[in-house]
């Protein structure tokens, strides 16, 4: 009787649309991965494609876990396994770097930014209605005060730029008259630029105050990425001065 009910029973394609979709997001978000790493394309296009196949992959994870909860183990199974990868590597990156607001510019002076400058040598300002919410984000961000020349500072600056490359970091310019360093930062999957600025000025008594700020081109926020630039630049210069103080 059982197998005459099996015989009967109309065939439901969308039954395997579980699998189907985790393994289909799991390709897009590898794709996305690779096309950034690959460099072929950078920015918003290889990471929407990405976060598309993660989100293709969380639909099917859910269908799977629907299907499990019915009784239909084997697909169910299947879509449960392969969905799962690509959503917990995207939770994963946002547990480690989340809890940060949506803001893309950070600076250890609001009240007066170093600057940042385009290809065209234009300024580009700060959000100033982002300052209340950098203040409670990132109250910790200060700038770096030494009693070193500002001379010398400036050249600690440069050369915590250049040791950075390994992270992205690639030295633009070093401007002595303006006192500051230019540089760019890139991501290393999908390959965002970031643009950063290291300012040194003469502090009272001969010493001198480094300020930074690093700003992403795209996107609305960043993860908090700049910050930790910001805070990893401030102790590379730290590092590159404590023998001489």
């Amino acid at each position: 009787m059982a197998d005459e009910q099996l015989q009967s029973e109309p065939p439901r394609p969308w039954r395997g649309v579980g699998p189907l979709l985790a393994l289909a997001g799991l390709v897009l978000f590898g794709v996305g991965a690779l096309l950034g790493l690959t460099r072929v394309v950078t920015g918003l296009p290889p990471f929407v494609v990405s976060m598309g196949g993660a989100a293709l992959s969380a639909i099917g994870l859910l269908l799977g876990l629907v299907a499990l909860a019915r009784g239909r183990r084997r697909r169910a199974r299947r879509a449960v396994s392969v969905g799962l990868v690509a959503p917990v590597v995207v939770v994963a990156f946002w547990l480690h770097l989340g809890g940060a607001p949506a803001i893309n510019d950070v600076t250890t002076d609001l009240d007066d930014p170093p600057r940042l400058v385009t290809a065209g040598d234009a300024a580009v300002p700060f959000p100033a209605d982002t300052a209340a919410v950098h203040r409670e984000a990132y109250g910790d961000l200060r700038p770096l005060i030494t009693s070193i020349p500002p001379a010398r500072a400036l050249a600690a600056a440069a050369t915590a730029v250049r040791q950075g490359e390994d992270d992205g970091l690639a030295l633009i310019a070093v401007d002595e008259a303006r006192g500051e360093v230019r540089a760019t930062a890139t991501s290393g999957v999908f390959g965002f630029v970031d643009d950063v600025t290291v300012r040194v000025r003469a502090h009272d008594g001969g010493g001198a105050r480094v300020d930074v700020r690093s700003r992403s081109r795209q996107g609305r926020g960043d993860l908090g990425v700049n910050a930790q630039r910001v805070r990893a630049l401030l102790q590379a210069i730290a590092s590159q001065l404590a023998p001489e103080i």
